[in-house]
This record gives structure tokens, sequence and C-alpha cells, in this order.
């Protein structure tokens, strides 16, 4: 699908999403809820040739405890964070800064992997999960990773994502 000069597409699995990401390379953006990344885009402070939706790949929105873990997906939308029972019980900070974000629009459009991966000094789930110990998950055509939350961010705007990286679980953390 062409919007505009931008060429959009919508994968059903993680790896077609993946192996777009290392095609596009430096032209392409993930595109998870769009609250801040649109903005960008209309603001001009940042631009893509090819953007690539993350709507469509399920697993990206799921919240469990796994191997003891609290895992978020990457597209779980603030709502949902701030709804699960799950973090309710075992994160309660992050289920509250969620519940509390922007209006309800944007709590559900917005997920907590573009909260990380814009980078934005605003972004309200990064801080609380960095105090929590979290880790972020990073997933390549070619590779995968677990990076401390501290660790990810690089300043404002600016990420340890490599071209045609993305988030899977945004933060794992001990409930």
């Amino acid at each position: 699908m062409d919007i505009g000069d931008i060429i959009y597409h919508r994968p059903q699995a993680l790896k077609e999403a993946c192996e777009l990401g290392r095609t596009f390379g430096h032209e392409g953006r993930f595109l998870a809820g769009g609250t801040e990344l649109l903005v960008d885009f209309q603001r001009e402070r940042d631009a893509a040739k090819y953007l690539i939706s993350l709507a469509h790949i399920p697993d990206l929105k799921e919240i469990q405890i796994k191997d003891g873990m609290l895992c978020v997906g990457a597209m779980a939308t603030m709502s949902a964070i701030a709804q699960a029972e799950v973090v309710h019980q075992t994160f309660p900070v992050l289920s509250e800064a969620a519940g509390c974000m922007g209006n309800l629009q944007i709590r559900n459009k917005a997920t907590i992997g573009g909260n990380f991966s814009r980078a934005v000094p605003c972004a309200d789930t990064p801080p609380i999960c960095i105090a929590a110990g979290a880790q972020v998950r990073l997933v390549g055509a070619e590779a995968e990773r677990l990076l401390p939350a501290a660790d990810f961010f690089a300043g404002p705007r600016e990420t340890a994502l490599l071209p045609g990286e993305l988030q899977t679980e945004c933060s794992s953390w001990s409930p």
C-alpha cells in the first residue's frame, strides 16, 4: 500500500517484519501505536520511505508471566497494561503509570514498545521500568538480544536499536 511518499507494509509474523526491517534498514520505520512516530513525521523530526506496521503480529500484544518474569509485549497498549490483572498484581506502579498516561484515546493506541522506541524524554513507562531493573528483548532478522532497559537509551530520541531491529518484549522484570 502506498501512502503518499511512504510505502506501507503489514507483515503477519515477526520473522516477516524483521526481514522487511533488514531490507529497508535506515529507510524503514516500525509502526506500533504511532502516537509519537506519526507526530514526528508531521513535524518533520523523522521521515521514512517504508512503514512496517506491527499491528497484525498477535504475539507482540501478550502480557504474561513467563519463566517467572512479567513480560509485556511491545504492542501492548497502555490501556491493556493498565487493565491487566497480572500487571496490577506484580508491578502496580507500571499499571498506574499506564493508566494515567495521556487521555483514553492515547492510551488505547500508545504501546509500551513505541513509548520505549521513540526515546522521547517525556515517556511515561521507561523510567519506571529502568528503576525496576527491566530488560528489553530486541530482535532482528538474524539475531536476538536482551539488554537492560537502562542501556537501551543512548540519549533523547536515540536508542541502542540497530537498523531493522525491533522490540518484541518491551520489558521483562522479576515481579
